[in-house]
């Protein structure tokens, strides 16, 4: 088993609670996967890239911008049953000349399909 190191029992107790917290958020999406059988095409390291590439950049004086998500990242929200971020959902064009409605049918669609697909 490998040790931590640490400068003082408060730190020691800090990275103690980190690793407990992460271990849950790991728990989680494993329960997640199994559910929604997403194992024969990801590995938990895999579905955590594909979600990584998803960023949030700020300029100074003109806020943030979200970077497009993918119709497959938006499908693996959908199965992880996390809510697809408020910011990427205020978006009015979507980048795809939809209205929020028909958007929105799209992704359950997508999801559906991606089930069914899976499952």
């Amino acid at each position: 088993m490998r040790r931590m190191s640490a400068a003082s029992e408060e730190n020691f107790e800090g990275k103690l609670f980190i690793q407990f917290v992460t271990l849950m958020y790991l728990s989680y999406i494993k329960k997640k996967m199994d559910e929604n059988n997403l194992f024969p095409n990801f590995t938990m390291q895999s579905l955590l890239d594909e979600l990584d590439i998803i960023e949030t950049y700020k300029q100074p004086g003109n806020g943030s911008h979200l970077s497009e998500m993918a119709v497959k990242q938006v499908g693996l929200y959908m199965a992880m049953d996390v809510g697809i971020p408020a910011a990427y959902i205020k978006l009015r064009d979507f980048r795809l000349k939809m209205t929020e409605s028909a958007y929105v049918a799209a992704l359950m669609q997508l999801y559906q399909s991606l089930t069914q697909s899976i499952g």
